[in-house]
């Protein structure tokens, strides 16, 4: 395997020890993974590249955590919140009510937030921007959770969905992507 320019460029210049929030956004498809070691061990290395901090990386073993927790019928969702901070030995919040900062920890606390106080997937949304601060990222990140747990009612509106835009990395891209991760792990 041959190392190219753009990757000597990057591994050269890239700052690894940020404490916001990228590494918990990219670990939602990590909770697939089924042996819980691997998942928390593949959250870390992917936190690493770009998060190398306590932050970064127990933000993203958290949202792994959290879909794990769904997929493999752990428990009942009232449960997420201390199983997400029992296993990532993190104490987070679930009552949070000020904006989210993009900051990794403020984002989790912000999820378990809004996971904690609502039923649906449009709740889940509706909750996360009403928090202010940085919605998009806790929006995607516990709606990614939710939406693997039959508690949270998916009511989601359908425009959200058709209406998507479907460039070369648009709506195909990504339904592609999660029929291949799904299948990957037999979902």
């Amino acid at each position: 395997m041959t190392i190219t320019d753009t990757e000597i460029y990057f591994i050269k210049n890239i700052n690894a020890d940020s404490i916001r929030n990228g590494s918990a956004m990219r670990s939602v498809p990590l909770g697939l993974i089924k042996d819980k070691s691997e998942m928390l061990e593949k959250a870390k290395i992917q936190a690493s590249f770009t998060h190398n901090t306590h932050e970064g990386i127990v933000a993203s073993q958290a949202v792994a955590l959290g879909v794990y927790y769904f997929i493999n019928n752990i428990g009942p969702k009232n449960g997420l919140f201390n199983y997400v901070c029992e296993q990532s030995m993190e104490y987070f919040k679930k009552d949070k009510t000020t904006a989210t900062e993009c900051d990794a920890i403020d984002t989790i606390d912000s999820v378990l937030t809004v996971l904690s106080k609502s039923e649906t997937l449009s709740e889940v949304l509706f909750n996360a921007v009403q928090l202010g601060g940085d919605t998009d990222s806790v929006a995607s990140i516990a709606c990614g959770i939710a939406s693997f747990s039959d508690e949270y009612t998916k009511d989601l509106p359908a425009f959200l969905d058709r209406d998507l835009e479907n460039g070369k990395y648009g709506k195909d891209y990504l339904k592609a992507i999660n029929a291949k991760l799904l299948e990957h792990y037999a979902i």
